[in-house]
């Protein structure tokens, strides 16, 4: 999300109708936002949902009970998921990125 200490040095440019442009230009005044900030925080809000939709993994009543019963299952880590967890360790967060 936008902070206000993020630098603003990009640029989207679109057309729209005289319509359009009015209605959002009324929307923004409705809100005390400019017209950039409007059409930004609006833009990026529904951004936001869209992606995080698509993120989303959904999975068939079979498909969870399969996951459900390979969580439960009490089996050793392969050497992979050692080695890989060995790695994870070693490396730590920044913000809300891991860094390894």
């Amino acid at each position: 999300m936008i902070t206000t200490s993020e630098k603003h040095d990009a640029r989207l440019g679109f057309r729209l109708s005289r319509v359009q442009k009015e209605m959002i230009e009324r929307a923004a005044s409705l809100s005390g936002q400019s017209v950039s900030d409007f059409v930004a925080s609006t833009s990026l809000t529904a951004a936001s949902e869209v992606v995080e939709r698509h993120n989303r993994i959904v999975l068939s009543q079979g498909d969870w009970e399969l996951f459900r019963r390979l969580l439960d299952a009490e089996t050793e880590p392969t050497e992979a998921a050692k080695q890989a967890a060995a790695r994870y360790n070693q490396g730590h967060v920044s913000g809300t990125t891991y860094e390894c």
